[in-house]
């Protein structure tokens, strides 16, 4: 409703007031959504799928999602590939694009100027390396080894000012231990971020060769 009336013609007040409205209710659902996924994951409930999917698109589909909140904010979202990655691989894409999604939407939220860039490299033992790097703020070396837990701020006042639980990482902690994976950071204050996931993703195997011409045949839809 906040969205329809913003779309409205209104006082300068009163589009101030329904702004304020707005943002507070994205912030709302997205610590509600952030809990939600912990609780499952705390409870156990994480069904995995393996489905043959296209990586570098579902990172292309993560940076569409975010870029109007970066170019709101001034700042370039990107994707790169690094080296050979394969095109297909076998894994739950529904999980890959919520750790992305997850990492990649915290370097925007935290970056207030220069860009966020998304990468794949491949890995010995048919594993995959997603890198989000970011030129935000940095993380001081005594709270990188606490980022990931339950309810952690690297600091305080930027995460009042930008909201959340600080459930986002442990989430994507919990999701890459889950699929046999691990995550890490690499970081220096002043000079931005590299929050990294290496998960097994075999490549997919080659389909069943399609059938031939249909030519004069009776097909039942």
């Amino acid at each position: 409703m906040a969205g329809l009336l913003d779309l409205g013609k209104l006082e300068p007040n009163a589009g101030t007031y329904v702004g304020a409205i707005k943002q507070s209710g994205e912030h709302l659902l997205d610590l509600i959504t952030e809990i939600l996924d912990y609780s499952r994951l705390e409870a156990g409930h994480v069904a995995l799928e393996a489905a043959p999917f296209d990586p570098e698109a579902t990172m292309q589909d993560v940076a569409e999602l975010l870029s109007p909140k970066a170019h709101a904010k001034g700042l370039e979202i990107a994707v790169v590939i690094r080296g050979a990655a394969p095109a297909m691989v076998m894994g739950d894409e529904g999980r890959v694009r919520q750790i992305l999604f997850n990492l990649a939407g915290n370097a925007v939220k935290f970056t207030e100027t220069g860009g966020v860039v998304i990468e794949l490299s491949a890995r010995p033992g048919e594993r995959l390396r997603f890198n989000v790097r970011d030129t935000g703020p940095g993380v001081a070396p005594e709270k990188q080894a606490l980022i990931f837990e339950e309810f952690a701020q690297s600091d305080a006042g930027v995460a009042r000012r930008h909201g959340g639980a600080g459930l986002g990482l442990a989430i994507v902690k919990k999701l890459a231990l889950a699929m046999g994976g691990e995550a890490g950071i690499v970081s220096r204050p002043g000079f931005g971020a590299s929050f990294w996931v290496e998960l097994p993703l075999p490549p997919a195997r080659a389909e069943r060769a399609p059938i031939g011409s249909l030519g004069g045949a009776r097909v039942c839809v």
